[in-house]
């Protein structure tokens, strides 16, 4: 994916594709890629594309949670882990 276009943002920690915060395509462009990706694994085409475990869960209509999260952005998930076993005044 070109980074001009924003439709995919790497994920350095990760080194995998995951949704911009702040998206700039239409939504037509996203059906487009699914549609490519769609196409592809329908007819066994390797591509090049990592996507985190987590977007297979949500396909699959399974539960996402902390684990996801540190998987994607391992900082943020160690973060977040801290936090929810932090047991002193906030």
């Amino acid at each position: 994916l070109r980074p001009e276009y924003a439709l995919m943002e790497m994920q350095a920690e990760s080194n995998t594709y995951w949704f911009p915060r702040h998206p700039v395509c239409a939504p037509h462009m996203y059906r487009m890629l699914g549609l490519i990706l769609g196409l592809a694994v329908y007819n066994r085409v390797l591509l090049d594309f990592p996507l985190p475990m987590t977007s297979y869960r949500k396909l699959l209509g399974q539960v996402v949670g902390l684990r996801d999260l540190q998987e994607m952005v391992p900082l943020l998930g160690r973060s977040a882990a801290a936090l929810l076993e932090y047991e002193g005044d906030v």
